[in-house]
């Protein structure tokens, strides 16, 4: 019964949204997204990852902690890259396990309170430091639970029926593999070339998203964040804004992904998208450029620590069974 709808979406469910935007403009009052991803950008391109972690460095380069461990961020990562940790505490290194997870931290820069594991920039970079400074514990935890970490980060049936019925990956016009693979980049697009093997196989459907970002007249608005590793502002600002005739584009500065947009600044988050919903006013008054806290509280090598901890005390504890076990077997009347 409703004439027309305020429409609202973030990362995937904005790809949606242009969708029904373009072909039933006459049933949307307003479109609200949040992490914009336009048709073709399913892809995590290697220039992206190069760029954000350049402006990670800049940020380490700011913060009193980090430049405190390094003076150059990206010249420490290449250093370590270069000088690959083999194991740690018998536990072994797989590099490309690391630069993939390495990439996929770069998504967030805010710490879900759901996720398990600190799957946000700050832990990453925090990974290659401590291998710097000769403790690789991270990278060994990251190297044997790595699987484990993807296998939370979605329910990949519907990942990969999302991604892989759009044509971002069947562009005839590109080498995936070739441009992909990104020779002497830092972290490169290590997730993009996961993806290629199970993407392969799925049927895409131009029904399910348009080669071209089309051109609408309806009330949008765009929001970003400064450090969203996964749909970068830029795609926003530089591939779907211009088509927008009553657009407006919002970039929250220090903020990555969507967890990073919902757990942080809930007060401003209210406050844009009320407003905005109520009378089409972009009020952004609240935000304030969040700091990049690299002193992380929760980091890989610390769970590592704790997973050996727990380990060790395990083992100590089946031996004392064991031995208590034995003297009673050998003491037996």
């Amino acid at each position: 019964g409703y004439e027309r709808i305020h429409l609202f979406g973030n990362s995937y469910g904005t790809r949606l949204q242009m969708i029904y935007q373009w072909r039933y403009p006459d049933n949307l009052h307003r479109v609200l997204m949040v992490a914009v991803n336009p048709p073709g950008r399913f892809v995590w391109e290697p220039e992206d990852n190069e760029a954000l972690l350049k402006r990670y460095s800049d940020l380490c380069a700011a913060d009193a902690y980090c430049s405190a461990r390094t003076p150059d961020l990206l010249a420490t990562i290449r250093q370590v890259w270069d000088n690959m940790p083999e194991q740690w505490m018998g536990l072994s290194v797989d590099s490309a396990m690391v630069r993939l997870i390495t990439s996929v931290t770069l998504f967030e820069s805010n710490q879900s309170l759901e996720e398990p594991f600190p799957m946000i920039a700050p832990a990453g970079v925090d990974m290659w430091l401590d291998a710097a400074e000769g403790d690789a514990s991270d990278m060994a935890l990251v190297s044997q639970l790595g699987p484990l970490m993807l296998s939370s980060l979605f329910t990949w049936g519907h990942f990969l029926a999302m991604g892989s019925s759009a044509q971002d990956y069947i562009d005839p016009s590109r080498d995936y593999q070739t441009e992909l693979s990104a020779p002497g980049a830092l972290v490169g697009a290590p997730f993009s070339q996961f993806l290629l093997g199970p993407i392969s196989g799925w049927p895409a459907s131009s029904d399910q998203s348009p080669s071209q970002v089309q051109d609408s007249d309806i009330e949008t608005l765009l929001v970003s964040g400064a450090l969203d590793g996964s749909t970068p502002m830029r795609y926003a600002r530089d591939e779907v804004l211009p088509h927008l005739t009553n657009g407006h584009h919002v970039v929250v500065q220090g903020q990555g992904h969507t967890e990073s947009f919902w757990y942080s600044q809930p007060k401003a988050r209210v406050r844009l998208l009320n407003a905005f919903f109520d009378t089409g006013e972009i009020d952004e008054s609240l935000f304030e450029n969040q700091p990049v806290l690299f002193d992380v509280e929760t980091s890989f090598g610390g769970l590592a620590r704790t997973l050996l901890f727990a380990v060790g005390g395990i083992a100590a504890l089946t031996a004392i069974l064991v031995a208590v076990v034995i003297r009673l077997f050998l003491n037996r009347p």
